[in-house]
């Protein structure tokens, strides 16, 4: 099965700060969105930084991140 994104976080942009990604990320997200992220060949802090941001952005806006399969699945 293929699945799309709809939201480029731009992760890997190395220059990039992570803050910079997050409110990225944020900027783009809407209900249902499928966030693209990496998390190999970055360093753990990064992807943790990352990750934390964009779920703490969700959850401040009301929205529940998903894991890709739960969504799939049909899951809560």
């Amino acid at each position: 099965e293929v699945i799309g994104w709809s939201v480029r976080s731009l992760d890997t942009a190395r220059r990039r700060a992570p803050e910079r990604v997050v409110a990225r990320a944020l900027r783009r997200v809407h209900p249902g969105a499928v966030v693209l992220l990496h998390d190999g060949g970055l360093p753990a802090a990064r992807v943790v930084a990352i990750a934390s941001g964009i779920l703490d952005g969700l959850a401040a806006r009301g929205l529940t991140a998903r894991r890709l399969d739960e969504v799939l699945e049909g899951g809560p």
